[in-house]
């Protein structure tokens, strides 16, 4: 609710947006602390060892991040340290989230690219031949336009892989800019909220009983809806129907 609400203020304000988007990126890091805690019932066996000895024990899931912090680890999860990094790994490694999810972001989309495009592919291509030791940058991308779309395949990363790399990279300069104030359009407020919801929606999706049928009114509220058209049509005065301001009227205000 702040992440949109202020992104609506940055109408007004249009650094907002930039306060907009970190604050959906921090609360889909929230989003993935909790629903790891949710699937992880106490307790935890986690691990330590020091000089060659192992230390093992069991503690609650809200005593894991500091255990973390002091070389502790999960038995079956050593490489998971709590980090923004670590739960997005864990996520798509558990399927709570698909690899091939949508990337609103463009920022982050255009990262990983320029990482991709300027490093990734130029020492990729030279272990596997297709390049020399100092390619120019035209001819990286002359091999990368000559090559067929399932080789390029071989080479483009899943969307999972660019959110898990850039994500939090992302946030980080987003809370800790330098020599620069971070400014955004309004898109960028309403692509960062979108992915939180996306996420948020399918770690907790909706339970098959409490969904409705889309679009379908029951008989009585039809009728209700049916009625009221027809007494507006009969009525000589105008009707005047307002709502609450939304995030998708603040993008299109601007």
């Amino acid at each position: 609710m702040v992440a949109r609400q202020v992104a609506v203020y940055g109408y007004f304000c249009h650094e907002f947006n930039a306060v907009s988007l970190f604050w959906s990126i921090s609360a889909i890091e929230m989003a993935l602390r909790m629903k790891f805690e949710e699937m992880h019932p106490n307790p935890i066996k986690v691990v330590r060892v020091i000089d060659g000895v192992e230390d093992v024990c069991e503690i609650q899931v809200q005593e894991l991040e500091g255990r973390l912090r002091s070389d502790w680890r999960i038995a079956e999860m050593e490489w998971f340290d709590f980090s923004f990094t670590a739960l997005l790994t864990w996520v798509f490694r558990a399927r709570l989230l698909p690899e091939d999810i949508e990337i609103p972001i463009q920022e982050v989309v255009n990262r990983f690219g320029n990482q991709f495009a300027f490093r990734t592919f130029p020492d990729r291509a030279r272990e596997d031949g297709l390049l020399g030791p100092n390619p120019t940058w035209g001819e990286v991308q002359k091999r990368w336009h000559s090559l067929s779309e399932q080789q390029k395949k071989l080479y483009q990363s899943k969307a999972s892989t660019v959110l898990i790399e850039e994500l939090p990279k992302f946030g980080d300069m987003i809370a800790h800019p330098q020599r620069f104030n971070f400014v955004t359009v309004p898109r960028s407020a309403l692509s960062g909220y979108q992915l939180l919801t996306d996420i948020v929606s399918r770690l907790w999706p909706e339970p098959e009983n409490e969904k409705s049928d889309q679009g379908v009114l029951p008989e009585s509220d039809s009728r209700s809806v049916a009625f009221q058209a027809q007494a507006l049509a009969d009525s000589d005065e105008p009707t005047i129907r307002g709502s609450r301001l939304t995030l998708y009227d603040s993008v299109y205000i601007c």
